[in-house]
């Protein structure tokens, strides 16, 4: 059974967003974009890369078709998946509306920086 994430990219008024399959979780997919993925041009190389299996491996890089595989321009970020990672003003967030975080770590949209949701819950 896997864990999904979704994973975004704010880019002015709309975000872009790929799906992730395997370990979507924070402890998983969150500590490697906070590893590896911590700035807007990685964030967006990885992206640009579509949708992948784990942070390191895209569908698209390992021979899968491109089209059903692309990025999503969206003008909100949707939670679709078990977790969703948006990257936004130099910054990885997670919405929080089902967490108990506490309010000063809460965006006007109801996101916490990844690395403060890490120090709260964990």
């Amino acid at each position: 059974m896997s864990t999904n994430s979704g994973i975004a990219l704010r880019q002015g008024d709309t975000y872009t967003t790929i799906y992730c399959h395997w370990d979507g979780y924070p402890s998983g997919v969150g500590q490697d974009l906070l590893d590896d993925f911590n700035s807007y041009d990685a964030a967006l190389k990885l992206i640009l890369e579509g949708d992948h299996s784990t942070p390191y491996e895209s569908y698209a890089g390992r021979g899968e078709d491109w089209e059903s595989n692309r990025p999503n321009q969206r003008m909100h970020a949707r939670r679709e998946q078990d977790y969703l990672y948006v990257f936004k003003n130099g910054v990885w967030k997670i919405p929080v509306n089902d967490q108990v975080i506490d309010i000063e770590y809460i965006d006007d949209e109801g996101y916490c920086s990844l690395k403060d949701y890490f120090e709260f819950r964990y």
